[in-house]
């Protein structure tokens, strides 16, 4: 996860996802899984938000986390993971080896690795968060993205994605990435700002 996208996506001064409700950066916390080495964490740390927990199974990862981490609270597997504390945000990017477009033999959304949404739904149901963010690869839309979707519909979530290229914040590489936001039917934004995405009005010009 690249942690400039993620700054620019939470930008106080831009995105509507965070004045919904008058809700300021300060005022919410934020749980990560499948946090490789912390680009959701930074991201939420560079705008004032506190990462309450985190999750991640690959040790080296673990170790960078908990070193520019410090008090953060560290779940290792998530299949293991009891459902932890609230939290305001919840982000993650989960598994895409058994979609993405490298992979001829993907099993899709019922793969072991990319399968693993089903844990991080598990998540979500249970602490039922104000937010939550997903990052995966592009092909997520054609295998899978809709399973996705029914099960946060199906807990009351309505969500906005779009793919956004590393290209767009200033990198020299075309690199894309799907990016969904989702949110609970009883946060429903102004009528003026429904009609335009959320990613519409925080993109760079």
């Amino acid at each position: 996860m690249n942690s400039n996208i993620t700054t620019e996506l939470s930008n106080e001064a831009q995105n509507p996802l965070l004045r919904v409700g008058a809700v300021m950066p300060s005022c919410l916390s934020h749980g990560s899984l499948f946090s490789g080495v912390g680009g959701f964490e930074l991201g939420a740390e560079e705008v004032g938000i506190e990462t309450v927990w985190n999750c991640e199974f690959e040790k080296f990862n673990r170790d960078i986390l908990k070193k520019n981490f410090p008090n953060t609270k560290q779940y290792e597997n998530i299949i293991e993971m009891e459902i932890p504390e609230y939290v305001d945000i919840i982000s993650g990017g989960f598994p895409c080896q058994d979609i993405s477009i490298a992979n001829t033999n993907a099993d899709g959304i019922k793969g072991k690795r990319s399968g693993l949404w089903s844990e991080m739904f598990r998540i979500i149901r249970g602490v039922k968060p104000k937010y939550v963010i997903i990052e995966n690869s592009p092909m997520r839309l054609v295998r899978g993205f809709e399973r996705v979707l029914c099960d946060l519909s199906e807990i009351g979530y309505d969500a906005e994605w779009q793919c956004l290229s590393a290209e767009t914040f200033g990198y020299a590489h075309k690199r894309e990435r799907l990016y969904c936001i989702a949110y609970p039917n009883s946060i429903r934004r102004n009528e003026k700002e429904i009609q335009t995405s959320i990613f519409n009005q925080t993109l760079p010009k």
